[in-house]
C-alpha cells in the first residue's frame, strides 16, 4: 500500500514462478491469477484471509496437498465468484462448506487427485454456471439435488469413480450446453 492505493488485481500467470505463494498477500485483493507457473505449494490460510477475493486462478501448476479450506474454511471467501485450481496435484476432497459461497459461478477442479464424495452443498450454489471436476478420483453417488442448479451450463464429472443413479433431470430438458459424465459407474434413473 503506497499513497493510499491498495493492490486489488494481481496477475502473474504464465511466468516461471516456482516454490510457494507468499505467506502474506495484500488484504484487499479481488483477483489473484497465478495460473500456468511452477508453483508447488501455497499457504491456504493466507488465501482464506482475502475476504474481498472474487477471482482465484491457481490452475496449471504443481500444487500438492489439500484443496483450499479443506475440510472447512472455504466459506470465508464469501465473495468468491470463480475458483480455478484445475490441473494440479491437489488431494483430499471438496470442502463441505463449498455450498456456502453464494456468488460462486465457476468451479474448476478437474485434473487433480481429489477423492471422496461430492458434497451435498454443491446443490446450494444457485449461481453456479460451470462445474468441472473430471479426471479426479471422486467416488460415491451424485448429490440428490444436483439437478436443481438452474444456472448450470457446463458439467464435467468425467473419469472419476462416481456410482449410483444419474437422474434424467440432470441432463434432460435443461439449459446445459455441455455435460460429460463418461468414465464412471453411473446408472440411468428416469
Amino acid at each position: 500500500k503506497a499513497l493510499g492505493v491498495e493492490l486489488v488485481v494481481c496477475s502473474l500467470a504464465s511466468n516461471q514462478l516456482s516454490g510457494s505463494l507468499p505467506a502474506k498477500l495484500p488484504p484487499g485483493l479481488m483477483m489473484l491469477d497465478v495460473a500456468d507457473n511452477r508453483l508447488t505449494s501455497y499457504h491456504p490460510d493466507a488465501v482464506l484471509q482475502l475476504g474481498q477475493l472474487r477471482y482465484l486462478n491457481l490452475s496449471q501448476n504443481a500444487l500438492e496437498g489439500p484443496l483450499l479450506g479443506t475440510p472447512h474454511g472455504l466459506s470465508r471467501l464469501r465473495r468468491l465468484q470463480s475458483l480455478d485450481a484445475s490441473r494440479n496435484r491437489l488431494s483430499w476432497g471438496l470442502p463441505e462448506d463449498v455450498g456456502l459461497l453464494p456468488d460462486l459461478q465457476v468451479l474448476r477442479l478437474d485434473g487433480n487427485v481429489l477423492s471422496g464424495p461430492l458434497p451435498d452443498g454443491l446443490s446450494r450454489l444457485a449461481r453456479l454456471q460451470v462445474l468441472t471436476l473430471g479426471n479426479n478420483v471422486l467416488s460415491g453417488a451424485l448429490p440428490p439435488d444436483l439437478h436443481r442448479l438452474q444456472s448450470l451450463r457446463v458439467l464435467d464429472l468425467a473419469n472419476n469413480s462416481l456410482s449410483g443413479p444419474a437422474p434424467y433431470q440432470l441432463v434432460g430438458g435443461r439449459l446445459l450446453e455441455r455435460a460429460d459424465l463418461s468414465g464412471n459407474a453411473l446408472s440411468w434413473s428416469p
